[in-house]
């Protein structure tokens, strides 16, 4: 994605309004740009891109960004997800377009320009696992896929892999709080995979959770029993 520098707005120290926005933009490409902006008190943003239903990777922009404060107008330096202008209003920053108007539009449509404060990511991040009650994975073990879970944005479900086979289950996530049900998995024997049983039942313990957009924990009872990296 191109990245032309604009020099930060010099109207503030740092920025009032930095932490993470999401939003699933209408595209005729696709189902929808799921996008994950984060805005920096340094006037730095990363913007992570993924169409839906199309990709299963994000495309990632870096740069800086102007502010505005007379008009509430962010520009970023790059190009955005289909424009880099944005509103901010009533605490949420909301997509313009690239000539700096709302994007036209019934009342439902507007709202999915809408980028909305996100303190949690989850969603549509392919999740690695990395730990299981505080240990690393066993290096010497054969996974046929290393172990993952994924939350897709439109369900309350979760599908995954446990190293040997592939799972699926229901999933409530809650701002604090995540309850994983209805495991059913394929059936693939796998003698050289240990950690499959464990970290099944681990999902399926878990009563709330940690993280942000590189790394997620799961936690019972306070306790941290598995830990994942961010894959995009």
């Amino acid at each position: 994605m191109v990245n032309n520098k604009i020099e930060p707005s010099k109207h503030f120290q740092v920025f009032p309004y930095a932490g993470l926005y999401h939003a699933v933009i209408p595209s005729a490409e696709c189902e929808g740009l799921f996008s994950l902006l984060r805005l920096s008190a340094d006037y730095t943003y990363v913007l992570r891109v993924k169409k839906l239903g199309v990709s299963d990777s994000f495309l990632i922009e870096k740069g800086t960004f102007q502010w505005n404060p007379s008009k509430n107008l962010l520009t970023l330096s790059g190009k955005g997800p289909g424009s880099n202008k944005f509103l901010f209003e009533k605490g949420n920053f909301v997509l313009l377009d690239p000539s700096g108007r709302r994007p036209e539009g019934d009342e439902a449509e507007r709202a999915s320009f809408i980028f909305y404060p996100f303190p949690m990511v989850m969603k549509e991040i392919r999740w690695k696992l990395v730990e299981i009650n505080g240990k690393p994975l066993p290096s010497e073990e054969s996974y046929r896929q290393p172990p993952y879970i994924f939350f897709p944005v439109y369900e309350n479900a979760v599908h995954g892999f446990d190293g040997c086979n592939a799972f699926r289950g229901q999933a409530k996530v809650n701002e604090n709080s995540i309850e994983i049900t209805d495991i059913v998995s394929t059936k693939v024997y796998c003698a050289q995979v240990t950690i499959d049983k464990s970290f099944i039942q681990n999902l399926q313990d878990a009563r709330s959770y940690t993280g942000n957009e590189t790394e997620l924990t799961f936690l019972k009872d306070g306790k941290p029993t598995l830990r994942f990296v961010a894959v995009y």
